[in-house]
């Protein structure tokens, strides 16, 4: 038996024929009939290993038969042939040629490029920065090719597309250098002049890179809230910074609190802007801290005995982070019912009151009438001795009369009470800046003993009824007269 047609270093994929001629003792051919064979392929020169490609058989008429089969997979393979003596031809089994035949399977170089295969299956990058893989051209197969006879594209795609430089560098390998700027899982495309396919075997994980101070800002974080705009003497208040790179993606971890910085800075005139005039007042804040919360947060804390408008800096890097100085508007702490005060001119000697028409004067006192009332006011005092600027929904104060010794109105009675618009104790009106408001009308020319006192509201209607007060004290100038 001979054997034609044998071939060897295919490319992948190549259908791969052979044809056995069956033959007399003497070399001559048959011409009719057709012979009987068995044939494998192993991935070894051995007939018991595996089989790697099957094979059809095709019998002749001419005295030959033929088999044929595909490797997809480059390497070296053995064939074996043998004639299982049936049909036609009898005798015991035989093999035929040389058994093994090796056969050689090479990539297949010649189609355009189907398919790429990364040495690293994955890569990690911070935003930003310059980073280079490498990748393989494979065959339809992928059998890596060894040739570099390809021209072809590379981008990234993700949270957003950009290109990647590609560099040949033989053998079929490339290196593609990229440097995206949005943090994200990206998979690679790959385009040629016939396709465009996704890279099957790898990820690009991008991650923010380090802080930057303008693109970080303020924003709540758990209990880290409020503080950052409105804050309280003699209590620790909070507020946080959420932190991103300077491409304006978020940091997921912390790790950054060495480089930050916060300052709180009292403002010396706090009708005026605070930011451009604030000066360091010694003492005015007794701690000021951060602390890194995770998760690319960071936590301020302050604690300050005095009260006002403070002008806040956080400086990462020594660097402003957005928004940064800014106004914070520390509150006065509770209140001292004995250091706050009563002033105006409802509390002169004389108030105004109304006169009798035979009266002309009455210890220099003014005419008035019901439509003009005296009116005083008190500003509120903190433990710390801080006044307070701005409203309270927890204060109130209530003026009412203890006595009152009539000095001049024959029709009067004596210990009279003052006339109020009320008909009873008057509960103050108190103004955005925090000062309360006391109104009230006399209708009789007295020298009256009053009590001036602060307490808490546990709630309040809009008439702030006294029943709502409780714990009540007198202010410091009371009993006024």
């Amino acid at each position: 038996m001979d054997v034609a047609g044998a071939l060897d270093n295919l490319p992948a994929g190549s259908l791969i024929s052979y044809t056995v001629q069956g033959v007399d003792e003497y070399g001559n051919g048959h011409t009719s009939g057709s012979v009987t064979l068995a044939a494998t392929v192993h991935a070894r020169a051995s007939a018991s290993s595996s089989q790697v490609a099957a094979v059809t058989l095709s019998p002749g008429t001419d005295g030959s038969s033929s088999f044929s089969f595909t490797v997809t997979r480059s390497g070296r393979y053995s064939m074996f042939i043998t004639l299982t003596g049936s049909g036609e031809f009898t005798g015991a089994t035989t093999s035929v040629g040389s058994n093994p035949t090796n056969i050689s399977v090479s990539a297949e170089e010649t189609n355009p490029l189907s398919s790429v295969f990364f040495s690293v299956a994955s890569a990690s990058a911070s935003a930003g920065a310059r980073t280079t893989s490498e990748l393989q051209e494979v065959d339809a197969y992928g059998n890596l090719r060894t040739v570099s006879q390809e021209s072809f594209a590379v981008s990234l795609e993700g949270p957003y597309s950009s290109a990647a430089n590609v560099t040949d560098i033989g053998q079929g390998k490339y290196t593609i250098t990229y440097a995206p700027t949005r943090s994200g899982s990206y998979a690679v495309r790959v385009t040629t002049s016939a396709a465009s396919f996704t890279a099957p075997n790898f990820q690009l994980d991008v991650s923010a890179s380090i802080p930057a101070a303008p693109a970080s800002l303020r924003e709540d974080f758990s209990t880290y809230r409020g503080g950052e705009t409105v804050g309280s003497v003699n209590r620790t208040n909070y507020f946080a910074v959420k932190t991103a790179d300077r491409f304006g993606n978020p940091l997921s971890v912390g790790g950054y609190v060495a480089g930050f910085s916060f300052q709180m800075l009292y403002c010396t005139d706090p009708l005026a802007a605070c930011v451009g005039q604030a000066s360091q007042q010694g003492g005015s804040l007794s701690r000021v801290k951060v602390v890194d919360l995770g998760s690319g947060y960071y936590g301020m804390e302050y604690l300050s005995t005095v009260a006002g408008y403070f002008a806040a800096s956080i400086l990462y890097e020594s660097v402003h982070i957005f928004d940064s100085p800014w106004d914070i508007n520390v509150n006065a702490g509770l209140t001292d019912s004995a250091a706050s005060y009563a002033f105006g001119p409802g509390l002169s000697t004389c108030s105004d009151v109304i006169i009798a028409p035979s009266v002309s004067a009455v210890m220099l006192c003014h005419p008035a009438s019901l439509a003009t009332p005296s009116t005083f006011d008190v500003r509120l005092i903190d433990v710390f001795g801080n006044e307070r600027q701005t409203y309270s929904s927890q204060d109130a104060v209530k003026f009412s009369v203890r006595s009152g010794l009539v000095f001049y109105n024959p029709t009067a009675v004596q210990n009279s009470s003052l006339v109020i618009t009320t008909n009873g104790d008057v509960i103050s009106q108190q103004f955005d800046d925090g000062l309360h408001r006391i109104t009230f009308v006399a209708t009789i020319s007295a020298f009256y003993s009053t009590s001036i006192q602060h307490g808490e509201v546990t709630s309040c209607n809009p008439e702030c009824e006294v029943s709502n007060i409780r714990n009540l004290e007198d202010i410091s100038n009371t009993p006024a007269q």
